[in-house]
């Protein structure tokens, strides 16, 4: 009799014992949280494509037939710098520009290879239609933007050229918009390459 109560005894002490200790409670790894959303300024730029020509550049030759000066004269598609206009304009038919320059490098084939210039950003309140091969209207316009600017022709063959230019800032005009005065915004120096080919009815290089 006395045997089976101790180990009555000795068991209840170490049910006892065990349930009355702290259970170790196991860590679990919670996932984090996602970082807030990061917020950025947004901008918008209408672009439109199309298969009409843009822009035509010109050459002038001297009696030699090497290039002396050119032009590239053509048409902005949407605002020329970033704009959120309150009416939803987008700007197309309001904006064209007029690079002059002059040829500082040719190669030996008579084709230019570099040139240095001015770019004007024209703005056309009365949005009249417009036409490349009517090149004097489409710089005749308000003047709001003027760039210096360096351009390099690479000549795949005498009808396909690369042009690169690099634009710097000089000035900026602000114009009257829809009863709105409009400044436009001061840019970087920036650097577009473009591609043009030969057409007879514009006797130029033309842009699409």
């Amino acid at each position: 009799m006395r045997a089976p109560m101790l180990l009555q005894f000795v068991v209840l002490a170490a049910i006892l014992i065990t349930g009355c200790g702290e259970q170790p409670i196991s860590e679990s790894t919670l996932p984090s949280e996602p970082p807030p959303p990061a917020t950025y300024r947004v901008t918008v730029h209408e672009v439109y494509g199309s298969s009409d020509p843009v822009a035509v550049m010109t050459f002038e030759r001297d009696a030699s037939g090497n290039p002396t000066r050119g032009s590239i004269v053509g048409k902005i598609h949407g605002w020329p710098f970033p704009h959120r206009d309150d009416g939803g304009d987008t700007g197309e038919g309001l904006f064209t520009y007029r690079t002059e320059f002059t040829v500082t490098r040719s190669a030996g084939n008579r084709l230019p290879e570099a040139a240095d210039g001015t770019r004007t950003v024209y703005f056309h309140p009365n949005r009249l239609p417009m036409s490349l091969e009517q090149t004097a209207a489409l710089a005749s316009g308000q003047p709001i933007i003027r760039d210096s600017v360096k351009l390099l022709f690479s000549f795949q063959s005498r009808d396909r050229a690369e042009v690169a230019s690099t634009a710097n800032q000089i000035w900026t005009r602000p114009f009257s918009w829809q009863g709105v005065t409009i400044q436009p915004p001061g840019e970087p120096p920036a650097t577009q390459t473009a591609t043009a080919t030969y057409s007879p009815q514009y006797d130029g290089y033309v842009f699409r």
